[in-house]
């Protein structure tokens, strides 16, 4: 099977959704949405659609409930600089552990009607990890080397 990146743009408003959790399955969603509407106009049929999304998200230290204005969200960092920038971030709010959040959508379907017809037969795969930073001293270095030597950044 061929491999498309979707079209949507990942810009839904974070401050609308009660947390973390149904942000990255909302814009999961939303890239097979926009996956399954390219599709039907140019109509392509396919047999399954995948779309995943994964963020991090740290908590407020000043919150306790779990909406999404109590929480940072960050997402794929565009380049090996933000990358490091976000690890650094991250590592330096001592004491709060961070999540990281994907979701997977699944749509199966042979011809494609209309969206809602296919969303009708999706089935949506969620998962937590909770993740902590040992130390927030000399991170720096590590993280600059673990992205220039791992890390991956998505083409254009």
């Amino acid at each position: 099977g061929a491999v498309e990146k979707s079209p949507f743009e990942e810009n839904l408003d974070k401050a609308a959704f009660k947390g973390p959790e149904e942000y990255v399955v909302a814009t999961a969603f939303e890239k097979v949405r926009a996956l399954v509407e390219g599709l039907e106009g140019e109509r392509r049929k396919f047999d399954v659609l995948i779309g995943t999304d994964t963020i991090v998200a740290q908590k407020s230290s000043s919150c306790s409930s779990s909406g999404s204005g109590q929480w940072s969200i960050f997402e794929k960092p565009e380049d090996s600089e933000k990358a490091v920038e976000m690890l650094s971030t991250l590592a330096k709010n001592k004491g709060l552990d961070h999540q990281v959040l994907s979701s997977v959508v699944i749509v199966l379907d042979k011809s494609i009607v209309s969206p809602e017809a296919v969303f009708a037969l999706d089935q949506n795969l969620f998962g937590v990890h909770q993740v902590s930073f040992p130390s927030p001293n000399d991170n720096l270095v590590v993280f600059q080397f673990v992205v220039s030597t791992t890390v991956r950044m998505d083409p254009e």
